[in-house]
């Protein structure tokens, strides 16, 4: 699925080099948006804890994490996601991509 190429949104991917899902969360963001998201790797605790970082991978929308949760760790750990049908996923759905990036238009 592909989104209208009329208006392009900013979409940045945090993560760092040891979580198993960063990669398929960046293919699915390319899928969607048709473009690759900025890469964002964080490599230190210091740095993590610096940016508010609550996990890989990190989806930022337009300057915003469309799944804050105030209550979330913040460092280098991976990020559980619930999905819409209620699963706990290792990175945003398709559906949960889409309807954040619709959001942001």
């Amino acid at each position: 699925m592909r989104m209208p190429s009329d208006r392009a949104v900013n979409v940045e991917l945090r993560y760092f080099a040891g979580c198993p899902n960063w990669e398929t969360t960046r293919r699915l963001i390319e899928s969607i948006t048709g473009r690759p998201p900025v890469l964002r790797r964080v490599d230190t605790t210091a740095e993590a804890e610096a940016m508010g970082f609550s996990g890989s991978p990190t989806v930022i929308v337009e300057g915003v994490d469309p799944w804050a949760d105030q209550t979330s760790a913040v460092g280098l750990a991976c990020r559980i996601y619930r999905a819409p049908d209620g699963r706990m996923v290792g990175g945003p759905t398709e559906e949960m991509l889409t309807r954040a990036l619709d959001d942001r238009l």
